[in-house]
C-alpha cells in the first residue's frame, strides 16, 4: 500500500469511527473504562473522546494530500 493509500484509509477509518462510534463504544474499543457518572475516570475517558472527536476534525481539514505531503517528505529526510 502505498502512502496515499494508506493516509487515505487512515483518515476514513477515524472519520467513519467518529461518526458510528458512541462514548461507551469508543470507550470500549480503546479499551477504557468509562467510569461512573461525575467520576475522575469518566472525565477522563470523556477527555479522550473529545480529542478523538478534534483528531478527526484536524484530518479532515488538513485533507489527504497535505498528510501525505508531511509523510513522503518525513520518509525521505529519515533516510538520508
Amino acid at each position: 500500500m502505498d502512502t496515499q493509500e494508506l493516509v487515505k484509509t487512515f483518515v476514513t477509518a477515524i472519520g467513519t469511527q467518529h461518526w458510528n462510534l458512541c462514548f461507551f463504544r469508543f470507550c470500549e474499543v480503546i479499551g477504557i473504562d468509562p467510569g461512573e457518572d461525575d467520576s475522575g475516570q469518566r472525565l477522563y475517558a470523556f477527555e479522550k473522546f473529545q480529542e478523538f472527536g478534534k483528531l478527526n476534525s484536524a484530518l479532515s481539514g488538513l485533507g489527504t494530500d497535505f498528510i501525505v505531503a508531511l509523510i513522503d517528505d518525513y520518509i525521505s529526510n529519515k533516510n538520508s
